[in-house]
């Protein structure tokens, strides 16, 4: 069998850049893959990953629930009757901000009766904004999918962007390619069914650093073009800071700085506009930081700065810490399938910063690398932190892949190539084969269990061609291949399965038994996730074992949960038995749920 190679295409020379940065549209190939067709076809082929499963998955534990939970806290602070909302004032209790549901109104977001003051709030703006469109502006009508929504579009959009940078660095096909295999990624298409901060983060980056590309590229004598760029490139920033704070930014800086080190050349900064886009830039972050640092005091909230950003990166937080080289490892499963040729393009693409700089490659691995660095050094890690690297690391792969940029590694020999081809077709086997059958070998649902191995049978046959493609050399059409296998896989998982796992859900198993209820107030004992904060619309009490039957008897009306062992107080009436599994901590609950009759009972 022949060893796999790079594939048989002529690589294209560096050219000079665009005027404006985009691509050279003299081929009927290349306006193909950049035309509002190939704009339409991405978005179809992303909505068909993205939608199934949105509305059918239950809020998951802990972040999404957290955050679908202020967000709806918000939206009520605005859409309930004055006489319906709890306004109590924030207080400093215990060394934290405390106060009533609605409290912090559109400033500070609230988790039931908890400031949440160390994220920023574009994202429970957008989610809010989300459930108050699809709910006509009642509360009570709101559903997890419409908070959401703004996850799956912001990753629609950050494929979008992705592309783009591809065709203004002139290599379409390869933009489109990697937007593919981008957005179908494991990692993509799980977050863009999470309503949680990371997708909008990663939206604002991608599209911060195509207007980076867009200014890189251009030409200094052409102002109206850089203009519109710079603008573009400040506002997205600016966003990025609302979506997750520092990271946006730091990314772009780390760029800016690497390129005209490595170019030896400022000048082309003018062009970003940079004094008139940081004040841009203050001015859109500055009325939140003011209005927010002044309901919560502004020791307080430069304190949740500091420990959110220095904090992170001395110690680990909520016990996420590992070593430097943890997002190494997990590279080429969270990217597959766009990493099949990952680790080549990147130890290919570094010498493309030297003199005479090669300026897209070169502006990709600025992107990459110095960003990179500094999230293997921060002491807190979490897989998704290095998202917003994704971008331009998918690119590097598929421009290399469709023969845009040379590969002169080519000498070396078939030991390399065909390692990689066997690592990557592993790992797409245990993400598109194993993991659905050990899921249907865990779940109690037959139904679950067969779309479970549906699906991976339905996996395997294109998981074989994308292995024949690689091996044969031909990397753009193996990872196209395996796109469609990744975006299967998704489709199979996480809009059906999962959705029909009874037994992974036991706060949905809570809410059935509760359904034809409405409880003033919700006491938990052992069983303490986010969801049911959700469940009961932030009025939930997480209380010890002993202190069970003194809350029963000041909370007529209320809902009970117990584990199974527990003794029930004397008032309550027994409801239902919920049994699954508690995936935030690995085990196995048997819970108990209870009616605290009210005074008319």
């Amino acid at each position: 069998m022949p060893a796999p190679s790079m594939g048989s295409r002529t690589p294209r020379p560096v050219e000079s850049c665009p005027s404006d940065g985009l691509m050279d549209e003299r081929t009927d190939e290349s306006r193909s893959w950049s035309n509002a067709r190939a704009a339409v076809a991405l978005v179809a082929l992303l909505l068909a990953v993205y939608l199934p499963g949105l509305a059918a998955l239950p809020i998951v534990d802990r972040d999404e629930a957290r955050f679908t939970q202020a967000s709806r806290q918000m939206l009520e602070s605005i859409a309930l009757p004055a006489a319906e909302q709890d306004r109590r004032p924030l207080i400093l209790d215990d060394g934290r901000l405390a106060g009533g549901l609605h409290a912090g109104g559109l400033t500070v977001p609230m988790l039931g009766e908890r400031a949440r003051i160390n994220k920023p709030p574009l994202v429970y703006w957008l989610q809010s904004t989300s459930a108050w469109v699809f709910t006509a502006g009642q509360p009570l009508r709101d559903a997890p999918w419409m908070y959401r929504l703004p996850s799956g579009l912001a990753a629609i959009v950050a494929c979008l962007a992705t592309w783009r940078i591809g065709v203004g660095m002139g290599s379409a096909r390869a933009g489109w390619l990697a937007a593919v295999a981008l957005g179908a990624c494991p990692i993509m298409a799980w977050e863009a069914h999470q309503a949680r901060s990371d997708q909008v983060l990663m939206a604002c980056t991608s599209v911060a650093m195509l207007a980076l590309s867009r200014v890189w590229l251009g030409h200094a004598d052409e102002a109206k073009a850089c203009s519109r760029w710079a603008w573009t490139f400040w506002i997205a920033t600016a966003l990025g800071v609302l979506a997750k704070g520092p990271i946006t930014p730091m990314i772009a800086a780390l760029c800016i700085g690497t390129l005209s080190l490595a170019a030896r050349e400022i000048r082309w900064l003018a062009r970003l506009r940079p004094v008139v886009g940081l004040c841009l830039l203050v001015l859109i972050t500055a009325p939140w930081v003011v209005a927010a640092a002044s309901r919560v005091g502004f020791a307080v909230f430069f304190e949740t700065v500091r420990a959110e950003t220095l904090g992170r990166s001395m110690e680990p937080m909520e016990g996420h810490g590992a070593p430097p080289g943890y997002h190494l490892v997990l590279l080429p499963v969270l990217l597959w399938p766009a990493s099949l040729m990952t680790l080549r393009a990147l130890r290919l693409g570094v010498p493309s910063l030297r003199r005479p700089i090669d300026p897209r490659q070169g502006f990709l691995i600025a992107w990459i690398v110095p960003a990179w660095i500094v999230f293997e050094l921060v002491t807190t890690k979490l897989p998704h932190y290095t998202m917003p690297l994704y971008p331009a690391l998918a690119l590097l792969a598929t421009r290399l892949a469709t023969g845009d940029v040379a590969d002169s590694a080519r000498s070396e020999g078939p030991v390399p190539n065909a390692l990689g081809v066997v690592l990557w077709t592993l790992i797409g086997g245990a993400i598109c084969i194993a993991a659905p059958i050990a899921l249907g070998v865990f779940v109690d649902q037959p139904d679950a269990r067969w779309v479970c191995w549906g699906t991976a049978a339905a996996c395997l046959p294109g998981l074989l061609l994308a292995a024949r493609h690689a091996w044969a050399g031909h990397a753009a059409k193996a990872s196209a291949v395996a796109a469609v296998v990744s975006g299967i896989m998704a489709i199979g998982l996480v809009g059906l399965a999962l959705p029909r796992a009874d037994s992974l859900w036991v706060t949905r198993g809570i809410a059935r038994a509760i359904d034809a209820t409405a409880p003033a107030r919700l006491g938990a004992v052992g069983y303490h996730e986010d969801s049911l904060a959700f469940l009961a619309r932030g009025r939930l009490d997480r209380l010890s074992a002993n202190a069970a039957e003194p809350w029963s008897r000041s909370h007529p009306g209320g809902i009970l949960v117990l584990p199974a062992i527990e003794t029930p107080p004397r008032a309550a009436v027994y409801l239902a038995t919920v049994e699954g599994w508690n995936y935030s901590k690995g085990e196995r609950v048997r819970l108990r749920v209870y009616r605290i009759p009210g005074p008319e009972q």
